[in-house]
């Protein structure tokens, strides 16, 4: 995965990054994007919420979107429970547990 893209976001605590990874497979899961950000940031996987995930239809690049949190209590303050959740890998409906 290349980091395309990092911001510090000062009033929010925490960095808005964009990346690129090339991929001749499906498009990979949130679960593997997270464990990439979260090596190449130095951050705790628990403390990252990934937003977005695009990969256009024949093209074998997936423009990622994330952001990474100076602490999880921050996370939990600014994002909603669903992208939390989505991030987690959880789906709708489902308790945390």
């Amino acid at each position: 995965m290349e980091i395309t893209e990092k911001k510090r976001n000062e009033l929010f605590k925490r960095f808005e990054v964009k990346a690129v990874k090339h991929s001749n497979a499906a498009t990979p899961n949130r679960k593997e994007i997270l464990a990439e950000i979260a090596s190449d940031l130095k951050v705790p996987v628990e403390r990252i919420v990934v937003d977005k995930v695009e990969q256009k239809f024949g093209d074998k690049q997936v423009a990622v979107y994330a952001r990474a949190y100076d602490s999880a209590d921050q996370l939990k303050k600014i994002e909603p429970a669903y992208k939390a959740a989505r991030t987690e890998g959880k789906k709708k409906g489902e308790k945390k547990g």
